[in-house]
């Protein structure tokens, strides 16, 4: 539609930041205004740079027909078509109207190409999923189309709009807008609060750091060509894999804490010392000493049923936590060495060397403590992995 044809919403300034460019506005917004300039997005395994769940087509099509209803209903007298909840768009500012920055101000808002649908993608996509099919049949769901049409091409969103929010805002507000409402994966959440924020952010948001540095270390181990873990992770809570983004997030957490062994590397990412990345150079060899202790049980790859417990939840939740143990263990001298030389192929090997040391005691223990029908194979919460935990360091503790 040319620019001239295009009818302009009416919006509100509803928050602002002048001093940082942005602002939040409010307003009606037709579907004809936001179909062909909205973007949708979807946050996968292979690109992670969006923050959005992917469609479900139930759910798409669930609205669509919920749509129906209420033209129907309307027909009659009846409601009209309601969204409890705004769409979250969010767009730079392409405008040069003065007013886009004071608060209670109203004017014409043209949506930008490419503006994101922050929350409320299924809403939308119902809509021109319903207005596709209308103007292909002559009846949709057993409703005339010309009917829907007009309908449709009548219907205005109310829609919150983000100027200016950078993407890292926009996953907050996604996130908190849908963990409030519907259950998101946690995986999901993780995948989205883990993306790199300014340095001068960290102090505003403590716990990001912990996650974000977490997070890192999750990737790490499944893609790293070096990693023993690699391909074991269900990155966004799905396919193929033993243990789930989310739970390995949590567990590192833990060490990052502010108690943890490794809460000076979040104090180091604050300031910008690049030597926080040795937490990643220690986590890749104690797991390649993971898997040289358990050889024998240790899966080449991933496969549809383990062969037992040492790579599912309370197998590697055991072994996380005994990662502590060892790390109090390691020489001052050493774990200096690491802290400043991290990825030199000497001090990595040395520090491979003392983490096997350091499990050997449980080397001719591996099949009893990880068997499938075993002791510690009748769940996998955390008291189940705290007990592996245990037993595991009463046998180091033993020599």
């Amino acid at each position: 539609m040319r620019k001239e044809e295009r009818k302009m919403s009416k919006v509100i300034v509803y928050n602002s930041f002048e001093e940082k460019r942005k602002s939040v506005l409010a307003g009606l917004v037709s579907f004809k205004e936001l179909d062909g300039r909205v973007r949708l997005s979807y946050r996968t395994e292979e690109s992670n740079s969006d923050y959005q769940r992917q469609i479900v087509e139930d759910r798409v099509k669930s609205i669509a027909k919920y749509i129906v209803r209420c033209i129907a209903a309307n027909e009659k007298g009846g409601t009209n078509l309601v969204f409890p909840n705004s769409i979250i768009l969010a767009c730079p500012n392409e405008s040069e109207n003065p007013n886009i920055f004071k608060i209670g101000e109203c004017f014409d808002f043209d949506v930008p190409e490419q503006t994101m649908i922050v929350d409320g993608q299924h809403r939308f996509s119902g809509v021109k999923r319903l207005y596709e099919e209308a103007s292909c049949s002559s009846s949709v769901y057993g409703y005339n189309s010309e009917t829907i049409i007009r309908y449709i091409e009548n219907f205005r969103f109310s829609c919150t709009i983000l100027v200016n929010y950078d993407m890292w805002e926009q996953a907050q507000i996604f996130a908190n807008v849908n963990f409030n409402q519907k259950k998101v994966n946690k995986s999901l959440f993780y995948d989205i609060y883990g993306v790199s924020i300014p340095l001068d952010d960290s102090n505003t948001i403590p716990k990001q750091n912990e996650i974000y540095l977490a997070h890192e270390l999750v990737v790490l181990l499944e893609n790293d060509s070096s990693s023993a873990f690699k391909g074991f992770v269900k990155m966004l809570g799905k396919g193929s894999g033993y243990v789930s983004q989310s739970f390995l997030v949590e567990a590192f957490m833990k060490h990052l804490s502010s108690r943890g062994i490794w809460s000076d590397a979040v104090e180091m990412l604050k300031r910008n010392d690049q030597n926080y990345k040795y937490i990643a150079h220690e986590l890749l060899a104690y797991f390649a000493a993971v898997r040289f202790t358990f050889k024998t049980i240790w899966p080449e790859e991933v496969e549809d049923k383990p062969s037992s417990v040492l790579c599912k939840t309370t197998g590697v939740g055991a072994i996380i936590s005994l990662l502590k143990d060892a790390h109090i263990e390691m020489p001052n001298a050493d774990v200096m060495e690491m802290k400043t030389n991290a990825f030199s192929p000497l001090v990595y090997a040395k520090t491979i060397s003392f983490f096997s040391n350091y499990l050997k005691p449980l080397q001719p223990h591996g099949e009893t403590l990880f068997a499938l029908k075993g002791e510690f194979a009748r769940g996998a919460g955390g008291g189940m992995q705290n007990s592996l935990y245990v037993r595991m360091k009463e046998i180091i503790g033993r020599h």
